[in-house]
């Protein structure tokens, strides 16, 4: 049996939250593909929620968006600006992936 300190627990829940939030699949789909017991992920899910409403720090953004023609939208796609990073976001993106890109990039930014 491995023990893991109280900091690389948080880390590997950090990791597995995560991915489970890019997988786009259902918790208990989830769960069972990568040997996750549902109560866990649902504990470390809340832990994470009360960890950002504690931080208090909500910052909004504004956003321009321009009219899109009918014939664009193939062809769509959005520059993000986070800090002195730039997201160039194209049609067909992954959402849970670039809401990952978005809270990395303004904890670090």
């Amino acid at each position: 049996m491995i023990f893991l300190s109280r900091e690389e627990l948080r880390k590997e829940w950090e990791a597995r939250v995560a991915a489970f939030q890019a997988s786009g699949q259902r918790l208990p789909r989830w769960c069972e593909e990568n040997n996750v017991k549902p109560y866990q992920l649902r504990y470390w899910l809340q832990k994470q929620t009360e960890a950002i409403s504690e931080s208090g720090s909500t910052h909004w953004l504004a956003v321009n968006v321009a009219p899109w023609k009918k014939e664009e939208r193939s062809n769509a796609s959005m520059v993000v600006r986070v800090g002195p990073a730039t997201i160039e976001v194209h049609d067909g993106f992954d959402p849970a992936l670039f809401a990952q890109v978005a809270k990395a990039l303004a904890e670090l930014c």
